[in-house]
C-alpha cells in the first residue's frame, strides 16, 4: 500500500513537471512580444525652416530643434528623425551635436540621449539623422554647435580635440 502511494506521488510529481515545462515553453511562444506595432520603423523629416539659429560668439553659431522650455519634437520608438539644417550652417563645420530626451513635450525633467536613445548618422553642415533604437516613445531636442570652416580661419577640420582646444 505504501508502495502504491509512493508510485502515485511520483507520477503526480512527474505530471506536474511536464505541465510546468509545457506551459513555460508554449506560454513564451504564445505571448505577443513585439507584435503590437510599438516598434515598427519609421521616419520623421524636419525641414530647414524648423528650429532656430543663434550667433553665440564671433566664431560660433548654434542651431536648436526646439526651445529649451518646449515643445520638443515627437521621437517615437524605432524611428529616425532626419533633419535638414538651415542654409546658414553650410558655411560652418560641426563642432558638437547634442541630443536630449524627455517623456513630456514641455519637459520638467530630461536627460542627455546616448547609445540606443540617439544613434547619429550622416552628420554634416546640411543635416543629420538620429535614430531612437528603443521601443519607448520620447520627445527630442537637438542642439548643434558649429564654427567657421578652415577656409574662413577656423581650426582645421582634422584637428584633434587637444589641438582644437576642446580638451586641456
Amino acid at each position: 500500500m505504501v508502495q502504491r502511494a509512493r508510485f502515485r506521488l511520483l507520477i503526480g510529481f512527474g505530471s506536474s513537471l511536464f505541465v510546468a515545462a509545457a506551459c513555460a515553453t508554449f506560454g513564451a511562444w504564445a505571448t505577443p512580444g513585439c507584435t503590437t506595432h510599438q516598434c515598427d520603423t519609421g521616419y520623421i523629416f524636419i525641414g530647414e525652416d524648423a528650429g532656430t539659429v543663434y550667433q553665440t560668439s564671433a566664431t560660433e553659431i548654434r542651431w536648436e530643434s526646439a526651445p529649451f522650455a518646449g515643445p520638443w519634437l515627437e521621437y517615437p520608438g524605432n524611428h529616425t528623425v532626419v533633419v535638414k539644417f538651415p542654409p546658414a550652417l553650410a558655411a560652418y563645420r560641426l563642432v558638437d551635436v547634442s541630443a536630449y530626451v524627455s517623456l513630456d513635450p514641455d519637459p520638467r525633467s530630461f536627460t542627455g540621449a546616448f547609445g540606443q536613445l540617439a544613434e547619429f548618422s550622416d552628420a554634416s553642415t546640411t543635416g543629420l539623422s538620429v535614430l531612437n533604437a528603443t521601443c519607448q516613445n520620447y520627445f527630442l531636442r537637438l542642439e548643434v554647435r558649429a564654427s567657421p570652416s578652415e577656409a574662413d580661419g577656423g581650426p582645421p577640420a582634422e584637428a584633434d580635440a587637444f589641438e582644437a582646444g576642446a580638451v586641456e
